[in-house]
């Protein structure tokens, strides 16, 4: 550590695991190696020309054990790459600038960049730029940045729950429907619904009429479904022609392996529609050809929701 040196190995699979006083300590797996009695050789080389960087990329803590469809594989939320090639070792000239490769999945965000380098750490958050992640010479030699360092990306996902709208329906959720123009309007009613809020009249937005008047693209978030086992939507929403399509959900449901728009529904929840294409997109990719039929109003009934999954049935 004192003389700044970097490590480089003759195989993959070697991560840099924390600095102890003035040691570097790596972790390997050699499970498979270890055959006929051979002998696994795992061969560092010291440089002290260039700078060693190891990518840690892992979801935040309040990420971790929701029950999410990605299995918490960081793998699925983003990656990153050096000189064209995707990897987690980088192993870089310490007199130039390090451009490393920031690749983001779609529905995913970084919330958190640190590079750890003897016992210092950087927030390095701010240095990604259109997908790089630039660690200049200037930066290295301000800072002292030499030898080996730690690079820790914090993924999350992008849920469309966490937006703040402050816009309201135009409308009154009974004579005159509540009017879905845009996103927004959809992620309130899902809000609304899912909170057990109730309008100025004391109707409970959950029992409320929707009426959708444009075809919406929700893809670049992913979508909680709209009506809990504690707030099942109970109400009337009117399609209107429209579709709303890139529904992604980032947890999984009961029964089905995934649902859609809707989610825990009432006994007396109704949707209009033309099309058959409603069970696809808005109930579950699982009931698609249960009802082979123009669907002009379906009644739903649902059933027991646990933790973040819902069950539906249908009659």
């Amino acid at each position: 550590i004192v003389n700044g040196f970097g490590v480089v190995w003759n195989r993959e699979g070697v991560k840099f695991a924390e600095m102890a006083s003035d040691k570097y300590i790596f972790d390997f797996d050699v499970s498979g190696d270890l055959i006929d009695e051979e002998v696994a050789r795992v061969i560092p080389t010291f440089k002290n020309t260039i700078l060693s960087v190891y990518v840690d990329r892992l979801f935040g803590e309040d990420q971790i054990g929701l029950n999410a469809i990605d299995g918490d594989n960081v793998n699925i939320a983003g990656y990153t790459t050096y000189a064209g090639e995707k990897t987690d070792e980088i192993f870089a000239d310490r007199d130039k600038d390090v451009n490393i490769g920031v690749k983001v999945s779609a529905r995913y965000a970084i919330v958190s960049a640190r590079l750890f380098n003897k016992g210092e750490e950087f927030d390095v958050l701010s240095k990604i730029d259109n997908d790089i992640l630039t660690i200049s010479k200037q930066y290295a030699d301000d800072n002292n940045i030499i030898g080996v360092a730690r690079l820790v990306l914090k993924f999350k996902r992008v849920l469309w729950e966490e937006t703040e709208v402050d816009t309201d329906f135009v409308g009154n959720g009974q004579s005159v429907p509540y009017q879905i123009n845009t996103i927004n309007d959809l992620i309130l009613m899902m809000q609304r619904v899912n909170n057990g809020l109730q309008n100025d009249d004391g109707t409970l937005y959950s029992k409320a009429s929707y009426i959708l008047n444009n075809d919406l693209d929700i893809s670049n978030a992913f979508w909680t479904p709209i009506g809990t086992e504690e707030n099942p939507f109970d109400g009337t929403f009117n399609f209107n022609g429209h579709v709303v399509k890139g529904i992604y959900n980032a947890f999984f449901f009961d029964t089905v392996s995934h649902n859609g728009l809707f989610g825990v529904l009432g006994s007396n929840a109704k949707f209009i529609e033309k099309s058959a294409v409603l069970w696809y997109w808005y109930v579950s990719a699982a009931a698609v050809g249960v009802l082979a039929c123009t669907i002009v109003a379906v009644v739903f009934v649902s059933r027991k929701r646990r933790n973040r999954r819902n069950k539906m049935a249908a009659k």
